[in-house]
């Protein structure tokens, strides 16, 4: 609980503290960045363990990848699935477009989503119409 209340939030999402012995306590991250990032913070932290009353003479920072229920804060997470409404919605506009980037880049979001749902169901609705205004 202490350590929470005194790490930065973008360095405490992605470190925790895995030992304290006599006034040595030990942070793991979840990867170098986080690692080097927190040895810049050291001074900070030692400052603020002893102002909360924890007797902590040296920080001792270890990289634990992968580490269960820590994301990896470089990994972007999975985007959403588009809903069939708003896929027939892309569809009728793609297929107002003239030809061009931005009808290209239209319709390869809408097939990426259409063959992730695909993946899910047989065809639907949102492939259906994508097929038919592309046909």
């Amino acid at each position: 609980k202490i350590y929470g209340s005194i790490v930065p939030d973008g360095l405490g999402k992605f470190s925790a503290v895995s030992r304290l012995e006599t006034g040595t306590v030990t942070l793991t991250a979840n990867n170098g960045a986080i690692a080097a990032k927190l040895k810049q913070f050291t001074p900070k932290l030692l400052d603020r363990f002893r102002k909360q009353g924890v007797e902590v003479t040296s920080i001792r920072i270890e990289v634990q990848v992968g580490k269960r229920g820590q994301k990896h804060p470089l990994i972007a997470p999975k985007q959403k699935q588009l809903n069939q409404k708003t896929l027939l919605t892309l569809n009728e506009l793609s297929a107002k477009l003239e030809p061009g980037a931005l009808k290209n880049a239209l319709s390869n979001m809408i097939n990426r989503h259409v063959s992730d749902s695909a993946d899910d169901e047989s065809e639907d609705d949102g492939q259906r119409a994508h097929n038919k205004a592309n046909d």
